[in-house]
């Protein structure tokens, strides 16, 4: 009997690990012709995995980019506290956490964290 390509591929997704004697047994051909339509079809069959892999990579590189900018963004504020010397200097913290907040677009709590100060001195000192 003749089989039509879509009927082959439906075979060769049936068949999972035990391709050839499935095959064999449910289209009644030899194990040389099984081989065939596996080694013809089997990508048709793999390729939603793959690309169901790909799309998770791709927002597991989107996740890490976004980790990579806000790593960016600490590095640069940590730098300007660094080279300002201001680790006793709490009004210029209070600035580095300003330039963090509007140059940067960090949170003001995390500005805050990172700069040892509180949200309550940031927001009475910015308010005024």
């Amino acid at each position: 009997m003749r089989y039509k390509d879509l009927e082959m591929l439906d075979f060769v997704r049936l068949a999972s690990k035990e391709a050839v004697s499935f095959i064999q047994n449910e289209a009644g051909v030899s194990e040389s012709r099984a081989q065939a339509w596996i080694k013809k079809y089997w990508d048709h069959v793999r390729r939603p995995d793959t690309l169901r892999k790909l799309a998770n990579e791709k927002n597991d590189l989107k996740i890490k980019q976004r980790e990579y900018k806000a790593l960016l963004r600490s590095r640069e504020m940590l730098k300007d506290l660094l080279l300002d010397g201001c680790q006793n200097n709490r009004a210029k913290r209070k600035e580095l956490a300003k330039k963090a907040v509007n140059s940067y677009g960090y949170p003001i709590s995390r500005a805050c964290e990172e700069l040892n100060i509180s949200e309550g001195y940031y927001r009475s000192n910015t308010e005024k």
